[in-house]
């Protein structure tokens, strides 16, 4: 859930929002980034100051998950991608998909 004031920055910025979803198509570059944003729009902003932690946990989870959809998963579970680490990333989405990871 967004507060208000994140919506208006959102509304206001409209270049960072732009940034953000090219750099979440070029480190997800199969998933659906308008699902991705539409889910957890949080990704939006601070891309600047986001994409280094995003690119550490996307690392850690194609490593962790070599031969899974790693895309898909996250399109449909973006809140992996707000993880602190990788590993609790990883242990996060076992629960939420059991078996499929």
């Amino acid at each position: 859930t967004m507060l208000p004031a994140q919506l208006a920055r959102l509304a206001v910025n409209v270049d960072e929002v732009a940034i953000a979803l090219v750099q979440l198509r070029q480190l997800f570059p199969t998933a659906d980034v308008c699902k991705l944003a539409a889910r957890r729009p949080q990704l939006l902003l601070s891309p600047k100051e986001n994409l280094p932690r995003l690119q550490e946990v996307e690392a850690g989870l194609r490593v962790m998950l070599t031969g899974v959809d790693v895309d898909s998963i996250v399109e449909r579970n973006p809140s992996v991608l707000e993880m602190s680490d990788t590993a609790a990333a990883f242990e996060e989405l076992k629960r939420m998909l059991p078996g499929q990871v």
